[in-house]
């Protein structure tokens, strides 16, 4: 036991001492140094939750330290020192994560990154539910988010219209109308616009699709169906529909003829072309 002891290794010298007891149990001695390593034991190991706990403390892991307050008051759970240390340490740890929230905040307002930083301010409003004025920083980052979240969808609504992304675009509008519903009569109006250019795009690519298969009638009732030029499309073949649909009558019929062969490619990658096949048709030669 006394070895044990030297060694600080507790249970093993409380161990031997319990079984000299048994073996003399009228011997008093024995039972008052039992009580006394017992005693001694319960002193180290308090010690040691003491000290694990100022260490993970001092390393900032508060969860670690806190286990270690609470094993250390599980030993003497009337011990109002323990009880105090503990409670300091939760303390500690509120405040520390606290300061750690706000850090969020600011780098996240400073980003402009009004999601991050509600999601930051909620967090510390879990943690000091009464702070007012936490709660006002929070409805004005609410108000941020929503006027930059309308502002990105129309800068991408209208960016999408120039590029003549109309479906894009449309999509962009109708994000946007359900956070500003007071806009709906003008942008009711730029998605019907959009959705009419969407369909003359369609039509047109389609047309094109016609031509380099040679589907020339097919081709001329789409095109005589486009009224105005919109975007890209080429002005000649929206303002020529009706004497396109002359000349590709009769150029359909005519599989010897050079511009028969060469009309798809340069129609499709609208390059208007004079023929070359010295044929006259109607008041211009092609």
């Amino acid at each position: 036991a006394e070895q044990a002891i030297a060694k600080g290794n507790y249970p093993k010298a409380i161990s031997a001492i319990q079984t000299a007891t048994l073996l003399a149990p009228e011997d008093r001695s024995l039972k008052e140094w039992l009580a006394s390593i017992q005693g001694d034991q319960a002193n180290a190991q308090l010690r040691l939750h003491q000290s694990q706990a100022d260490q993970a403390e001092a390393a900032g892991n508060w969860e670690a330290a806190i286990a270690a307050r609470e094993a250390a008051l599980k030993q003497h759970p009337d011990d109002q020192r323990l009880i105090e240390q503990l409670h300091k340490t939760q303390a500690a740890k509120q405040q520390s994560q606290i300061k750690e929230i706000r850090s969020k905040i600011v780098q996240a307002k400073q980003e402009s990154n009004w999601d991050a930083a509600i999601l930051a301010t909620q967090e510390y409003l879990l943690l000091s539910p009464d702070d007012q004025e936490a709660k006002k920083e929070l409805a004005l980052l609410e108000v941020e988010l929503h006027t930059s979240k309308v502002r990105t969808l129309k800068s991408q609504a209208e960016a999408a219209s120039k590029a003549e992304k109309w479906e894009e675009a449309i999509q962009h509008w109708q994000a946007y109308l359900v956070e500003k519903p007071e806009d709906r009569a003008k942008v009711e109006r730029l998605i019907e616009q959009a959705k009419q250019k969407a369909a003359l795009l369609r039509d047109y690519e389609t047309a094109q699709a016609h031509i380099r298969k040679r589907q020339y009638n097919r081709a001329i009732h789409l095109l005589q169906g486009i009224k105005q030029p919109v975007g890209r499309l080429h002005v000649d073949l929206i303002l020529l529909p009706v004497r396109l649909a002359v000349h590709l009558r009769v150029i359909a019929q005519d599989p010897q003829c050079r511009l028969h062969r060469s009309f798809p490619r340069r129609i499709a990658g609208r390059t208007p072309m004079p023929g070359t096949c010295g044929r006259q048709y109607g008041s211009r030669r092609w």
